[in-house]
């Protein structure tokens, strides 16, 4: 099992219940990618990382990147979610995934750099910093990653997603239209009040309406992270929640093996098992983006959300297990939705193993089949650049899940799940 040193004092983590049969089938099998993973890579760099060798063959290799294919209509955003850690890049690049699907225009896709949270040292011997870059099609292969955009599109006017490299052989300067984003929400007429959805229809009809094959924004992005964290961006679910970037969305193939192989830590000895997962980030924050919806907010009558986000950042271990037996009778019950037996619990975490030794017996004592956490993970160096991806995939097809509101992670868990079918009843907040 490959486990680089972890961040001291942190003590993050999920549980998730898993239902076997619901991880594998079903609606949209959560979004595991249908082609077969490569073998694994053992190349690394100076530092030691992976360079995903195969991934990035695999992105040079694709229909697109070798000809033409369908219409040359491309929306770059160089800008996009700079320096932002992993979930929030994500949030971001499924929101403009889908502005670009408005304006019939393909998404360009880049790696993710990996500024915050590096899941590998990165500081050269000269000290200077060195981020680690994850190739998209290491953590999507959905229409993010320039996967199909389903039958209902027609690709010879609304193409694929390509990487940067692509864009830069076929949108030359002289075919690029520059577009400047304050400019741009001055021509439209948008300001601090204009609602989410108001704003991703002007975009969409300003830049489908121009003839220019290439259109690159610079000075930002239309939805930055504070309309993606704001409540405005729940505006956007009817069209986002039923677009090709969420039903088509796939996990790559990188994520899928991990899944695979790791199978075992998310069976129970019962015969449906079903899984839960609880997020603690020890930090205090407002709700965010999709974790903002009001049907999902568990907050006590009294209480302001500030209050229930601090007292719901540092449960004890004894509060943690004894809300997930509380959701584990609820969802027995089925009196929202089709009834749920929950028994296998799996701990996605970065905190002290000692803490979770703690929560994991605790578990064990109240009945619970099996108790799993990301420790027991066995990932291959690639993988473990994006385990919380891995975790994430998890917590999409659990069969029940609590996350914290304030949480990224959460909010792209939340949208995932809608997506691929769940219930809403079936996720839940502290």
């Amino acid at each position: 099992m490959f486990s680089p040193a972890r961040p001291p004092h942190r003590k993050v983590f999920y549980a998730v219940l898993l239902s076997l049969g619901l991880l594998w089938a079903g609606h949209s099998s959560y979004f595991l990618c249908p082609t077969p993973a490569p073998a694994s890579g053992e190349e690394r760099d100076e530092l030691g990382r992976p360079t995903f060798a195969e991934v990035r063959e695999h992105e040079r290799s694709l229909p697109q990147h070798k000809s033409a294919v369908g219409a040359v209509r491309y929306l770059h955003l160089p800008d996009e979610a700079w320096g932002g850690g992993l979930n929030n890049v994500f949030q971001a690049v499924l929101i403009n995934t889908h502005l670009a699907y408005l304006m019939h225009r393909g998404y360009v896709f880049k790696d993710y750099v990996a500024h915050s949270h590096p899941p590998f040292p990165d500081a050269l011997s000269s000290g200077t910093r060195d981020p680690l870059r994850i190739p998209m099609n290491a953590i999507t292969s959905g229409p993010t990653g320039s996967g199909s955009l389903g039958t209902g599109t027609n690709e010879a006017v609304t193409p694929r997603a390509i990487s940067q490299d692509r864009w830069d052989e076929v949108c030359p300067a002289s075919k690029v239209v520059v577009v400047e984003l304050d400019a741009t929400n001055a021509e439209l007429n948008i300001t601090g009040d204009t609602g989410g959805l108001a704003k991703m229809e002007r975009w969409a009809a300003k830049s489908r309406d121009m003839e220019a094959p290439c259109v690159k924004i610079t000075g930002g992005e239309p939805f930055d992270w504070m309309i993606i964290a704001s409540t405005k961006i729940l505006e956007l679910w009817p069209s986002y929640g039923s677009s090709p970037t969420l039903k088509e969305f796939a996990w790559s193939a990188l994520v899928t093996r991990a899944l695979s192989r790791n199978f075992s830590l998310l069976s129970s000895v019962s015969n449906r098992p079903a899984l839960l997962s609880p997020f603690l980030p020890r930090i205090s924050s407002s709700w965010t983006g999709f974790g903002n919806p009001p049907d999902y907010l568990d907050v006590l009558e009294g209480k302001t959300r500030s209050e229930a986000a601090y007292e719901h950042c540092w449960p004890t271990a004894e509060a943690i297990v004894r809300r997930a037996l509380a959701v584990r009778a609820d969802s027995a019950s089925g009196k929202d939705f089709g009834s749920q037996r929950l028994t296998a619990v799996y701990i996605a975490t970065n905190g002290e193993p000692e803490w979770i030794a703690v929560l994991v017996a605790l578990f064990k004592r109240n009945g619970w089949d099996r108790v799993s956490t990301s420790l027991d993970m066995e990932l291959a160096p690639e993988e473990y650049a994006v385990s919380q991806v891995v975790d994430m995939s998890v917590m999409v097809a659990a069969e029940s899940f609590i996350g914290v509101g304030f949480s990224s992670l959460t909010s792209n868990v939340v949208q995932l799940r809608l997506a691929a079918g769940r219930h809403p009843g079936t996720t839940r907040f502290w």
